[in-house]
């Protein structure tokens, strides 16, 4: 071929079935990267030099990539750009809100903007969107960041060391992924926590006629409307069915064993109004306490 002539079809179509064969047979990816023809060997090293330039658009271009001087030039955008600030707000408040597949497509917008970078600038916008992920991360001041900041540092490492753009993209899944786990941990435990120490208030203090939701608040210095939806959410019950259950569960043991009335078992228990423990033992064992004292002791 001609100097500066540009490879024919049926190399390129031999190219690709070594690609293909070195695939097939071996479970091994090929890239190739193709220069233009020169005659004098002095400019050897000088063509060695530019393939290898050629051959960081396997990060745009993917594995199995037949990259040439044409293909370079076609995907090659303009050196210097700047980072849209849109992309950098739109991936954070996808992770300020903890939306999976929100921060995803927002990724694809990142990824899309990347590949047509020119090559030399993919490393640096690759690292300012692992910036973007750790400012925010750190922002969010959430529980247990430490570890998610160990998470990242390590996935870090991972993400420098691909060698495509589809690489890069799945490592930065993963530190979305983990984030997102993280949060949805600590909010679990969160709620575990509240739920439980509800619980357990009751459970000491039934026997008070005051107690109520807004004492429980009160105890636990937060607001009662909150507590009172965190409780319900996780137990599908309100603060005071529950309530209700354990006084009602502890009247009928001491209707079962003890000799006191049915009105001095109603005090013990925490009611201090009698139709209202009436109404509430039969709705919810179907007969007065008087009749399950009778039915118990046959």
């Amino acid at each position: 071929p001609q100097v500066g002539a540009q490879p024919d079809s049926a190399l390129l179509e031999r190219l690709r079935l070594i690609q293909d064969t070195v695939s097939g047979y071996y479970k091994l990816t090929l890239t190739i990267v193709v220069g233009q023809p020169f005659n004098d060997y002095k400019q050897l090293t000088q063509q060695y030099e530019q393939l290898q330039f050629y051959s960081l658009h396997r990060m745009v271009l993917g594995k199995q990539a037949l990259i040439t001087p044409e293909l370079y030039a076609a995907e090659a955008g303009e050196a210097n750009e700047q980072i849209p600030l849109d992309l950098e707000k739109r991936l954070s408040e996808s992770i300020r809100s903890n939306d999976l597949p929100m921060m995803k497509a927002r990724l694809d917008d990142w990824m899309l903007w990347i590949k047509g970078l020119h090559i030399e600038q993919i490393d640096f916008a690759v690292l300012q969107v692992i910036m973007v992920i750790h400012q925010t991360i750190r922002e969010l001041n959430i529980q247990h960041v430490q570890t998610v900041m160990s998470k990242l540092k390590r996935y870090t490492n991972l993400i420098l060391e691909q060698e495509t753009l589809e690489d890069i993209r799945e490592q930065i899944e993963h530190v979305l992924e983990e984030l997102v786990n993280e949060r949805n941990h600590v909010k679990t435990g969160k709620q575990n926590f509240l739920v439980e120490a509800v619980k357990e208030i009751v459970q000491l203090n039934y026997t008070d006629p005051n107690l109520s939701l807004q004492s429980i608040a009160a105890i636990m210095k937060m607001s009662s409307a909150y507590l009172g939806r965190y409780f319900r959410s996780s137990e599908s019950l309100s603060v005071a069915d529950y309530m209700n259950q354990v006084r009602l569960a502890v009247a009928m043991k001491l209707l079962e064993q003890e000799e006191d009335s049915v009105i001095e078992i109603m005090h013990k228990v925490g009611y201090s109004s009698e139709s209202n423990f009436f109404k509430l033992f039969k709705k919810n064992i179907g007969m007065t306490p008087g009749e399950y004292r009778i039915a118990r002791r046959g």
